[in-house]
């Protein structure tokens, strides 16, 4: 009786006998395709570290700018600072009031009852080259209403070893980061009064700020209240300070409470605002031309206070206050609009490549893997394109500019590969279909990292469905025996 291998047919012997010759070069062309997919990784990573060092170059425009005009602003501020001695005995009456420069002088200080801040602030960006930073200008109304404590709150110790107090000449004091950005000298009115504002906060812990020394007629301290172990003036309520503020600065601005109660109200021709630090605004309206954000911050909220206000001597080093912090930033800049479309690379690569592979095997017609790295280069020159384009132009022109001259070198290309116009065609319009994809996932910027997975998602599921049914063994045998494809038009 004959073997089942002797009795077979020629025919069928030389299909068992290519199979596994077949579904070798299979697996070799897959791996091939692997291999160029990593190795396209190096042209892609060369053009994400030109966007960093694009990137750089744009931070440190920024420093420039800020170093020409004034770095983010922090105000701290105003408050009224009292500075005194304590004597172990009396003073003379004719020293009384005045500090002398040997002994150590400690200072009081005496925040605000209650403080409103409303501020208008406009945004001018400021060009260096093709590079550009966030200048703002903030116009601001202070208005504080001070409660002094009874004796200002210093005491001269306890009854065992009583001690005299000298107060010295009172000044309000505000503080920001950078004098620099004074536009103009800032105007203090001290219940009613017209005061003269100098340079220099006069506080060891700010450099950077002004200040306005407080008429003597306006702190109603009476004689006996420099003796004793206590002073014993009469607490005063309702010394108003009203103060107006033209201050510059970059990027963003930081407001410190200092206050037993505070409420903050500012406008700004930006759309683009960014609230963060301690207290978040309690109303905001954001609109194409600008935003309004209001704040309010207690007593019971305010710890700066507590940590701060209290303090009999100042620090040496400004203490860690808790702030409100509003940016002016640009929430898509072209660098992370690249950056991150740099990131789908990969996926367009391998979406790309599945393509072709999965198109090749239906239809019998064979890709080299070099016609791959022509095509899978050419998607890594459209990321090239997009960065330089879109230093000069709008993001949406230089996407729409990148992505033109792209696919027509990609169909022009495939027509030839593909031995059909109309299969190019059909690719350039899926392909068009992958770039209008990534330009929405690129603009929805709370929503990019959700419909990237869904893109990827669906396309696996595309390519896993439109495969279901494939017998790749016998496509492997088929391609292995056929001719080559004839050309379409």
């Amino acid at each position: 009786m004959a073997s089942p291998i002797s009795s077979a047919s020629p025919n069928h012997r030389s299909e068992i006998e290519h199979q596994p010759l077949s579904s070798l070069r299979l697996a070799l062309k897959i791996a091939a395709i692997l291999i160029l997919s990593l190795l396209l990784l190096i042209p892609l990573a060369m053009v994400q570290g030109i966007v960093a060092e694009r990137q750089r170059l744009q931070g440190q425009v920024e420093a420039s700018i800020a170093e020409s005009a004034a770095g983010e602003q922090q105000l701290v501020g105003p408050i009224l600072v009292v500075p005194y001695q304590l004597r172990a005995e009396p003073p003379a009456p004719a020293m009384r009031g005045g500090l002398r420069s040997n002994e150590p002088t400690l200072l009081k200080v005496i925040v605000p009852k209650t403080l409103h801040y409303d501020a208008d602030i406009k945004v001018e960006p400021r060009q260096k080259g093709i590079y550009r930073a966030l200048v703002y200008r903030q116009r601001a109304t202070i208005k504080a209403k001070f409660a002094l404590p009874a004796g200002l709150g210093i005491s001269g110790g306890s009854e065992a070893s009583a001690r005299h107090v000298v107060i010295g000449e009172p000044y309000l004091t505000v503080a920001v980061s950078d004098a620099r950005g004074f536009v103009r000298v800032p105007e203090m009115l001290w219940n009613g009064r017209a005061l003269s504002v100098e340079a220099g906060t006069r506080v060891p812990a700010w450099a950077s700020g002004v200040h306005a020394h407080v008429a003597s007629q306006d702190m109603p301290i009476r004689g006996e209240a420099l003796r004793g172990a206590a002073l014993v003036a009469d607490a005063v309520d309702g010394h108003v300070l009203e103060m107006k503020v033209d201050l510059m600065g970059t990027r963003a601005l930081h407001l410190a409470p200092l206050a037993g109660a505070m409420t903050a109200q500012i406008r700004a021709d930006w759309p683009h605002p960014s609230f963060s630090g301690r207290w978040l605004p309690i109303e905001k309206t954001i609109r194409d031309d600008g935003f309004v954000a209001r704040w309010e911050v207690n007593r019971l909220a305010n710890t700066n206070v507590a940590s701060f206000g209290d303090a009999s001597l100042m620090p040496q080093r400004l203490p860690a206050l808790e702030r409100i912090d509003i940016g002016m930033v640009e929430p898509l800049s072209v660098y992370l609009l690249v950056e991150r479309a740099i990131k789908y690379g990969v996926l367009f690569i391998a979406l790309t490549f599945v393509a072709f592979f999965v198109f090749e095997s239906l239809k019998e017609l064979a890709i080299h893997p070099l016609q791959y790295g022509f095509v899978g280069l050419a998607l890594c020159v459209f990321f090239l394109l997009l960065l330089s384009l879109s230093e000069h132009l709008s993001f949406a022109r230089a996407y729409v500019i990148a992505t033109g001259g792209c696919l027509a070198i990609i169909g022009y290309y495939l027509a030839a590969v593909l031995r059909s116009t109309r299969r190019a065609i059909g690719f350039v319009i899926g392909m068009s279909a992958l770039f209008t994809v990534l330009y929405a996932v690129l603009q929805a910027e709370d929503l990019a990292l959700l419909m990237g997975s869904v893109l990827v998602f669906v396309c696996l599921a595309a390519v896993m469905i439109a495969t279901r049914r494939v017998d790749w063994y016998a496509i492997a045998t088929r391609r292995t025996n056929a001719p080559a494809g004839r050309a379409e038009t």
